[in-house]
C-alpha cells in the first residue's frame, strides 16, 4: 500500500511539473516580453536636410542634446516599440525580427537593435528544448499508464531538454551583456544612459529548467520504485524490446515486477 501511494504521488508530481514546464516554455517562446529596454537617441539636426536640398535659407541651430526616449520590449520573434499615451499613435508598434540580416556588429547601431541581432542565435535552443519537453511529457504519460521503461526514457529526455534550455538562457544573457558592453559612446548624461531589464517571459523560460529537472527526478524515482531489483528491470526492458509485444521467459522463482500480470509471464 505504501509503495502504491508512493508511486501515485510520484506520478502526479511528474505529470504536474511536466505540464507546468511545457506550458511555461510554450508561453515564453510565443510571447515578446523577454527583454524591456529604454534607450535615449539623439535625433539628427533638422536643418541638415534643408541644407542638403540647397534651399539656401538660414536656419537657426538645432539643439542636439535633447534625446528621444524609446521604450521597447522584445521576444524571440518580435520587437515592439511602446509609444507614450500622449502621442497620437497606437500603444505599440511591433515588427518581426529579421533572421536573414547579418550577424556582424555595427559600431554605430543602436544598442537595442544590436541586442536583437545577437540574441537570434538562441532561438533554436529554446525551440529544441520545447520539442524535447513535449516528447518527454508524452513518453512519461505512456510510461506511467503502461508501467514500462518509457518512464526512464522520458526522464533522460527531460534532462536533455533542461540542459538545452540552460544553454539557451546562458547564451541569451551573454549576448545581452556583450552588446551592452560594446555599445557606442554617446554624450548623454549618466541619468539618460541605456537601461534594460528582463521580462516575465524570460523568467518563465528560466523556471522551466527547475520544473523539467523535478519531472526527471520524479520519473527516475518512480522507475526505481516500481522495479527495485535488477531482474525486474531486465524483464520490463525485455518486454519493451520484444517486437511481438509479449514477455520473454524468466526463471522459476524470480521476482514478479510490480504492474505485470502473472498470467503473461512465461515459465
Amino acid at each position: 500500500m505504501d509503495a502504491f501511494c508512493g508511486a501515485r504521488v510520484l506520478s502526479l508530481v511528474s505529470l504536474t511539473f511536466g505540464l507546468v514546464a511545457s506550458g511555461a516554455l510554450s508561453l515564453a517562446v510565443a510571447t515578446d516580453f523577454w527583454l524591456f529596454t529604454v534607450e535615449y537617441v539623439i535625433p539628427p539636426p533638422e536643418n541638415e536636410t534643408e541644407m542638403a536640398t540647397g534651399s539656401g535659407s538660414s536656419l537657426p541651430p538645432v539643439d542636439q542634446q535633447e534625446p528621444i526616449t524609446i521604450y521597447m520590449h522584445s521576444g524571440l520573434w518580435r520587437l515592439c516599440i511602446i509609444n507614450p499615451p500622449e502621442d497620437d499613435l497606437p500603444p505599440e508598434i511591433c515588427y518581426s525580427i529579421d533572421f536573414d540580416q547579418s550577424s556582424e556588429r555595427f559600431e554605430e547601431a543602436d544598442t537595442t537593435n544590436s541586442i536583437i541581432r545577437a540574441i537570434r542565435k538562441t532561438a533554436p535552443l529554446f525551440i529544441g528544448s520545447l520539442l524535447l519537453l513535449l516528447t518527454a511529457l508524452f513518453l512519461s504519460i505512456l510510461g506511467t499508464t503502461k508501467n514500462d521503461c518509457r518512464t526512464i526514457i522520458s526522464a533522460v529526455i527531460y534532462i536533455f531538454s533542461a540542459l538545452c534550455l540552460a544553454m539557451g538562457v546562458i547564451m541569451y544573457i551573454s549576448s545581452v551583456n556583450d552588446e551592452v558592453a560594446h555599445r557606442k559612446k554617446t554624450e548623454l548624461p549618466p541619468a539618460k544612459a541605456f537601461s534594460y531589464r528582463y521580462g516575465w517571459a524570460f523568467f518563465f523560460g528560466a523556471a522551466t529548467f527547475i520544473c523539467a529537472m523535478v519531472a526527471a527526478v520524479s520519473n527516475i524515482s518512480l522507475y526505481l520504485l516500481r522495479y527495485s531489483s535488477l531482474e525486474d528491470k531486465g524483464v520490463v526492458t525485455a518486454h519493451a524490446m520484444d517486437p511481438k509485444g509479449g514477455y520473454l521467459p524468466v526463471r522459476m522463482g524470480s521476482t514478479l515486477p510490480r504492474g505485470l500480470p502473472e498470467t503473461e509471464i512465461a515459465i
